[in-house]
């Protein structure tokens, strides 16, 4: 029940009841004590003298000041409240310095069963009273919030943007978005039309994308949350931007990720990882331009080994990087392994990634530059012609031949020499199957391959090949040793030839 009427309770100050200042003893007093720098500052200082003076005088005009004890029931407090509000002898009218003061005395103390959709009723009876308060632009944004005015408080906040800046607006419209307050259906404004909330995440993660990295990875996290065509458009191209600035391997990796999280790494994936490769081959980094390719092959659908076997290719016409590209590829230790093993593990640091590695064994045309780059560190380390000369022979006869200028270099460079100086190197089936390749290059209508040697020298060198071999007792038809031994995918992990593709 309520405390008993009078000055004896007002000087007591105790009883309980609902949250009437001067129905519960300490509670106005507590709330007027606040410091000038707290809590807002302004809201700790009334300028009507000392609070329980206050409350004494709000009482006495309530005419609570005498009379005998009784008890009151809720109802009767709230009648007593309602009609103390119209009178303006409520408490709110008596200490509110502003109107959002008196509002919110007066929700608290005179009318706490207010619902949210009778708040602005509230506050048209409260701006009745204080016609000669001056009202400002931070007033009536208020006003609209706690009308539940959404669209009039939407339209204020765009308009000034000094005084509510972007990450405001945006989350405060979030907020009412999950509060279910906020329209979802596109509405005009800017060059597209959009839900406001897409549209003031779209306009917050563009100010995002202005500043350092971190900040343009946070504005993902806001576009993601969008679900307007515009929107999806600025995720896109952000996420392009992230891959363009990605100054390291793991940078590019983080953003590789969040493709994948976003379900778009099957639309940007391949684009992506080939312009990383490009960039890094124009700085001469042969390896990182070979691992980024084989991850382009890993996230695109339609290249399958074709877009590395270009690139190696184009690396070939220039000598340069022919170069460069061989002496990635050679082994430190040619002897480690056998040339039938492949691929080789002293790639594995080279490529990395094991999506990289895998799309990488597919091509054929890296396979043929693997093992003439193996082959090529066999011959400088001095040993043995018989070593890798076959190996040579089958790269060319099996296929597996690499562009015009570099078997031209093979040839010319490599077997011939050799042959020439020691004919016994090939078995006969290896002697018929390079005469006929060479015969092929001769019949070519494009003319792509042209030997520096002559043609009777060259015929005169694989004929001696071909009387070596059989006078060696290497019969015509007998089987070669195979180039390529296939091994189950594995420790190893290689694949079979036939799984290969240019």
């Amino acid at each position: 029940g309520l405390p008993a009427r009078g000055p004896a309770a007002a000087e007591a100050g105790g009883g309980a009841g609902p949250r009437g200042p001067g129905r519960q003893g300490g509670g106005l007093p507590r709330l007027c004590a606040v410091a000038p720098g707290d809590a807002g500052g302004e809201l700790g200082r009334v300028p009507r003298g000392d609070p329980e003076a206050a409350a004494g005088r709000a009482a006495a005009a309530r005419g609570h000041a005498a009379g005998p004890s009784h008890e009151a029931t809720p109802a009767d407090l709230r009648r007593l409240q309602q009609a103390d509000f119209e009178d303006g002898d409520d408490i709110a009218s008596e200490l509110g310095r502003t109107w959002i003061e008196a509002v919110v005395y007066a929700h608290a103390w005179v009318l706490p069963d207010l619902r949210r959709h009778e708040l602005g009723d509230l506050l048209r009876a409260v701006a009745k009273r204080r016609t000669e308060e001056h009202i400002d632009d931070i007033d009536r944004v208020l006003f609209a919030a706690l009308s539940s005015d959404v669209p009039a408080l939407t339209r204020m906040l765009e308009s000034d943007q000094a005084r509510f800046p972007p990450i405001f607006v945006t989350h405060l419209l979030d907020v009412l978005y999950y509060g279910g307050r906020l329209s979802i259906t596109a509405e005009p404004g800017g060059e597209e039309p959009m839900p406001p909330r897409d549209r003031h995440l779209l306009r917050y993660a563009k100010e995002l994308y202005r500043g350092p990295r971190p900040q343009r990875c946070m504005a993902v996290d806001y576009l993601r949350a969008g679900g307007a065509e515009p929107v999806t458009r600025e995720l896109e191209d952000v996420v392009r931007g992230l891959c363009a600035s990605a100054a390291s391997d793991e940078e590019m990796e983080a953003a590789v990720a969040m493709m994948t999280k976003l379900d778009l790494v099957g639309k940007l994936g391949a684009e992506q990882c080939q312009r990383k490769a490009e960039d890094l081959r124009s700085e001469e980094n042969i390896a990182g331009c070979l691992r980024w390719a084989g991850l382009a092959e890993h996230y695109s659908l339609s290249m399958r080994g074709w877009y590395v076997s270009d690139l190696l290719d184009s690396m070939a016409e220039d000598d340069e990087e022919f170069q460069a590209l061989m002496k990635v590829l050679a082994p430190q230790d040619p002897l480690a392994e056998p040339l039938d093993i492949y691929p080789p593990q002293y790639l594995d640091p080279i490529f990395a990634s094991h999506l990289s590695q895998n799309s990488l064994r597919r091509s054929r045309r890296l396979y043929f530059f693997v093992q003439y780059a193996r082959c090529r560190a066999l011959r400088q380390e001095g040993r043995k012609a018989e070593e890798y000369v076959p190996a040579l022979v089958r790269l060319l006869s099996d296929g597996m031949a690499g562009p015009a200028v570099v078997v031209k270099k093979m040839l010319e460079a490599e077997l011939l020499p050799a042959l020439s100086e020691e004919p016994g190197l090939l078995s006969a089936e290896d002697a018929m199957a390079l005469m006929r390749f060479v015969q092929g290059l001769g019949a070519d209508p494009l003319g792509r391959v042209r030997l520096g040697v002559p043609g009777a020298d060259v015929q005169k060198t694989l004929g001696d090949c071909l009387s070596a071999a059989i006078i060696r007792g290497s019969p015509l038809g007998a089987p070669a040793p195979a180039l390529f031994a296939p091994q189950p995918l594995g420790a190893q992990g290689a694949w079979p030839a036939q799984a290969m593709s240019y």
